[in-house]
């Protein structure tokens, strides 16, 4: 028989029930809680390494954007673009991150979603060197004597440190360190090192470095001088190093000074036929000669398109690439063999001195090496870039690379009014990592087996000197008379040229 409902049998099973659930549910919970808890600590203890260092390498840059893996997508500029020099004495990390907040007009190539990822060394030891910046006390290490990547690493961060350590002690703000007198060099007044030197800084992780030198470019960095610089080394240096360092870290002040600088070199474009005058004037704008000559080099002319043509990437404004495009143009439609150009153009006519020297070494050299770079720019779209430096490559082969006697080292001569001539200056060593770079990028692959005899060739200008320094210049012996195929020739210097 089974108890009726509302007998004392059903109250007293009823109550039973209802204590047995909540013992069960207050269990559950318990559990739930208990692993809940355990997870937790598991995931703190796995993960708590990546976190420390993720913080660290963020306690200046708290945007969001600044995460291990940052996925950038193309968007409209709306942001205004200010070129006055900034006034104030002081900037705050806070104002640095307001600065950053919403601007989000950086724009890569249109079809393409990048991925940036920052890698770190894995032993803790270097991450906690790097936490630390640049000490005061830096021992600077033979490379020759160091065999693991560990410490070749730290010794390459240690001699970084150990120069910037030097530089802020004795010629912060200047352009440059003399660093035996340990004193100043005054160049062009607008401290080159610290530009140069911030993108390096960021790739390193030296992040206190890197926030005094962005303070120092936010609050001191004046472009409205009466000064002449040169328009190829303000380029490079200034202009390259501000976009450099505004690709990495995303910070305007970068982009607005690069702005402000662009804007004042563009002075130098202004001549009769658009190819650029050597200098220019900062303040007044107006490009000008240098004393020592009335034409531009070709390197100084034709090695300032990649900062150009990036600054209107980022800006949506044509014309700073239309400035630097009109350049190479003028130089296509000259009539040259093998696109190997003379070093000396005119700004006035736009023509080569057909006397000139052909090199790649000093005044020539890096016209060859942007070709390349600039079609690897454009994403291999822009092939007239390839065309050409293909075309340069190929005369090069054919005009240029000869072969020392007695150890048949390969090396790349000079013409002179068509005459060849077995100097090479140590600046061609540029040449092994722009043909390794082509041929990486699907170029000739046969190109890659000059770039290691060409880099040999370099490698054995620095052995063979007693101080183990490549001098300047080197002549290749090609008769056969002496045994050795590197000669250098010792230039006499008078007392009162020292």
């Amino acid at each position: 028989t089974f108890p009726t409902k509302g007998s004392p049998m059903t109250s007293a099973m009823n109550l039973k029930l209802q204590a047995w659930k909540r013992l069960i549910r207050k269990k559950t919970i318990g559990v739930v809680v208990a692993v809940l808890l355990i997870s937790g600590v598991i995931y703190y203890i796995a993960w708590w390494p990546i976190f420390s260092q993720k913080s660290d390498y963020l306690k200046v840059r708290s945007h969001p954007r600044f995460s291990l893996t940052v996925r950038r997508s193309a968007s409209s500029d709306k942001n205004s673009v200010t070129t006055e020099p900034a006034t104030s004495t002081s900037v705050s990390t806070s104002m640095m991150e307001q600065e950053m907040e919403g601007q989000n007009d950086v724009k890569p190539r249109q079809e393409v979603e990048k991925t940036v990822e920052h890698v770190r060394p894995t032993e803790q030891s270097s991450r906690q060197r790097r936490r630390e910046g640049c000490s005061k006390n830096i021992q600077v290490s033979d490379l020759a004597r160091l065999t693991s990547s560990r410490e070749k690493q730290q010794a390459v961060l240690d001699a970084f440190c150990h120069a910037w350590n030097g530089y802020k002690a004795y010629s912060w703000g200047f352009d440059e360190l003399a660093p035996i007198s340990k004193s100043s060099i005054h160049w062009f007044g607008l401290g080159v090192t610290i530009i140069d030197a911030l993108d390096t800084m960021w790739i390193m992780n030296l992040t206190d470095e890197f926030k005094e030198a962005r303070e120092w470019v936010a609050t001191h960095l004046n472009f409205n001088q009466s000064v002449s610089v040169s328009l190829f080394e303000t380029t490079i240096r200034l202009l390259g190093g501000l976009l450099s360092a505004y690709h990495l870290s995303h910070d305007h002040v970068f982009k607005n000074k690069a702005v402000d600088l662009a804007d004042r070199l563009l002075g130098a474009f202004n001549s009769p036929s658009g190819i650029p005058y050597s200098d220019v004037n900062l303040q007044d704008r107006v490009g000008m000669h240098p004393d020592s000559s009335t034409e531009s080099t070709t390197s100084e002319v034709a090695t300032v398109q990649l900062e150009f043509r990036d600054l209107t990437r980022i800006t949506g404004e044509a014309k700073y690439q239309e400035a630097v495009d009109h350049v190479l143009n003028v130089m296509d439609q000259q009539s040259v063999v093998d696109n190997l150009l003379p070093v000396s153009i005119s700004p006035e006519t736009g023509k080569f001195r057909e006397s000139a020297l052909i090199t790649l070494g000093a005044r020539g050299d890096s016209y060859y090496e942007y070709l390349l770079k600039q079609w690897i720019q454009s994403g291999k779209k822009e092939n007239k870039f390839r065309d050409w430096y293909v075309q340069s490559m190929d005369g090069v082969q054919h005009k240029l690379i000869r072969r020392s006697k007695p150890h048949n080292l390969l090396f790349v001569g000079e013409m002179s009014e068509g005459r060849f001539s077995n100097k090479m200056d140590h600046l061609v060593c540029f040449l092994s990592g722009t043909l390794a770079l082509g041929a990486h990028n699907g170029l000739n692959a046969f190109h890659m087996d000059i770039a290691k005899e060409l880099l040999y060739t370099c490698v054995q200008m620095y052995e063979r000197m007693e101080t183990g320094l490549s001098p300047e210049m080197v002549y290749f012996n090609q008769d056969g008379a002496s045994q050795e195929d590197i000669q250098v020739q010792v230039l006499r210097v008078s007392r009162c040229q020292l």
